[in-house]
């Protein structure tokens, strides 16, 4: 067997998670491709399926700057999928709404990346999973003011939940 030698860069926690982003992302870009979504398209039916989000409050969760979400929300409102409709309780402000059909695509969209995922992550029991997914929350929610106040159905303390492996 032939040993390799390992730049120290190379077992850093930061280059595991930025290799195990990009591998992870090949799995879930098949399944995005195979539905014609795009990651941002499908992240932007994620996000508004669960609430009522402007253009800016989704440029604000997924970190980016808001002109790409205007050609994004055009692409899905082209497509049946999604639409911006008045604010009722601000008619300056326009929210952007998931349609009948955009569920029906998210939902198989989520049910085939959850697959994906759960391929990824074949080599971690249950709770390998759930352990890193906590872990992964608490590195990320600093930088992502909106994961602290996401409700999820995962017990941070215990390592519970289904946002974990479950879901694949």
């Amino acid at each position: 067997m032939e040993v390799v030698t390992v730049p120290d860069v190379m077992a850093s926690t930061g280059y595991l998670l930025f290799k195990a982003g990009v591998l992870a992302q090949r799995g879930l870009d098949s399944v995005l491709t195979e539905m014609g979504l795009s990651y941002r398209e499908f992240l932007v039916l994620a996000f508004t399926s669960a609430e009522e989000l402007s253009q800016q409050d989704v440029a604000r969760r997924l970190s980016t700057d808001p002109t790409l979400i205007v050609n994004t929300v055009d692409a899905l409102e082209a497509r049946g999928v999604l639409e911006r409709t008045r604010d009722p309780r601000d008619r300056r402000r326009y929210v952007l709404v998931v349609t009948a059909e955009g569920r029906k695509l998210l939902a198989k969209t989520a049910k085939l990346a959850a697959a994906a995922e759960g391929e990824f992550l074949a080599p971690l029991d249950d709770d390998e999973c759930r352990q890193l997914g906590c872990l992964l929350r608490t590195v990320l929610t600093p930088k992502l003011s909106w994961l602290a106040e996401a409700e999820t159905d995962v017990d941070v303390e215990a390592g519970t939940g289904t946002n974990a492996r479950a879901n694949g």
